[in-house]
């Protein structure tokens, strides 16, 4: 009698086996054949169970991972000196654990990751918060390109000391970040542009971080671009020793904020009156800190009382005008009948007359800077900024 095989059976043996679950207790790359030999080694193996830590200074690519779809728990890439991109975990589609990269210093951009839609813990590039937030860096990384499809960051996102990064392009997908989001010693990041799609934050936010007795600021930012959908942090709200910082006008729209608000040593920037800030100071959730930047946002007092400019309460505000402004010290206001209040940017009273459509301010004998002018009429009230400077 012929021996043969049923159909299902031969239909069993042709097809390719599933992948199953690898690598329980992690696996840790330090040379670039450990890596070359992955495939042989472990084939079928598409899903860690543990960490995957790749370290080595001989490291230059990762094509031998290109199987690889999901991780369990974290993926470190550190102390590499000649690996410039990711390519490789091209399959890479989740990362359970955290994903933190630091001290590549040869690495470019993120290319490689294409394929990652979240990373359930932390995103770490430049630092290892599982063990301390001290800036470690990427120091030729230059683009966060490869990250265009993460859409959420289930626990804290960390972007610090990566000295060649302008700007967080390649975020562009995210919407969501789970814990805190921290920023510091990116010394040529000039805008958060790439966040446009963050909605919440459920942590903090530090704009510029303080380790014990180290500000690590970042140097080139120039405006908070990026934020212009941020609708939600639930903790605190720090924006701290960024020294080129002239502008937070991104925040001008509602934004809640759960902990305390905390804005200093930013020495370029002299407008906090933003709707977040102002909506904040009417009603804080926590303690206030602001000092140490640029005349008009030097203390909470300054900002509250810029935080009244534009309250219109019915008044037609094109009928008056002030000018010329900024002056040498005598202003013109023009309009109708009304009650003229002037304040410094400390919020003290400085003059209070009425007029009857024409008057003159002359400031001539108060210090030089930003003072404000306040209109009370029967329709409602408004306030103008004017600086007046020495010659």
């Amino acid at each position: 009698m012929k021996n043969s095989l049923h159909p299902f059976f031969l239909l069993f043996f042709t097809l390719p086996l599933s992948a199953q679950p690898c690598l329980p207790d992690g696996i840790s790359f330090t040379t670039q054949q450990e890596i070359d030999d992955f495939p042989a080694s472990y084939s079928g193996c598409t899903e860690i169970e543990g960490d995957i830590e790749i370290t080595g200074t001989g490291i230059t690519d990762l094509n031998g991972l290109s199987a690889i779809t999901n991780i369990k728990g974290n993926l470190k890439i550190h102390d590499t000196n000649l690996l410039e991109t990711l390519d490789g975990l091209n399959n890479l589609a989740s990362v359970e654990g955290s994903l933190m990269l630091w001290g590549n210093n040869a690495l470019l951009n993120l290319t490689g990751l294409e394929g990652l839609t979240a990373v359930q813990k932390h995103l770490a590039i430049g630092s290892n918060p599982d063990t301390c937030l001290c800036p470690v860096g990427n120091y030729a990384l230059n683009s966060l390109a490869g990250l265009e499809n993460l859409a959420s960051v289930g626990g804290g996102l960390y972007i610090q000391k990566n000295i060649f990064l302008t700007d967080l392009k390649g975020l562009d997908d995210l919407a969501t970040v789970g814990g805190d989001l921290m920023l510091g010693d990116n010394t040529m990041l000039a805008s958060l542009t790439g966040l446009e799609g963050l909605s919440s934050i459920g942590g903090s936010v530090s704009i510029g971080i303080y380790t014990p007795e180290v500000a690590h600021g970042n140097a080139a930012l120039l405006n908070l671009k990026g934020f212009d959908n941020l609708t939600a942090i639930g903790g605190s709200f720090s924006i701290l020793h960024n020294l080129s910082l002239a502008d937070i006008s991104a925040l001008n729209h509602p934004l809640s904020i759960g902990g305390d608000l905390t804005i200093y040593e930013n020495t370029a920037l002299p407008e906090c009156a933003v709707q977040a800030v102002c909506d904040y100071l009417s009603a804080p959730n926590g303690a206030v800190d602001i000092h140490s930047n640029a005349t008009g946002c030097n203390s909470s007092t300054e900002v509250e009382a810029v935080c009244t400019v534009g309250v219109k309460d019915g008044i037609f505000e094109p009928d008056w005008v002030i000018y010329p402004n900024p002056s040498a010290g005598v202003f013109v206001v023009k309009g109708g009948e009304g009650k003229i209040s002037i304040r410094d940017a400390g919020g003290n009273l400085i003059q209070e007359f009425s007029t009857g459509g024409f008057s003159q301010i002359d400031l001539g004998s108060n210090p030089a800077g930003v003072y404000f002018v306040e209109i009370q009429t029967d329709k409602g009230r408004t306030m103008k900024k004017v600086i007046q400077f020495h010659p």
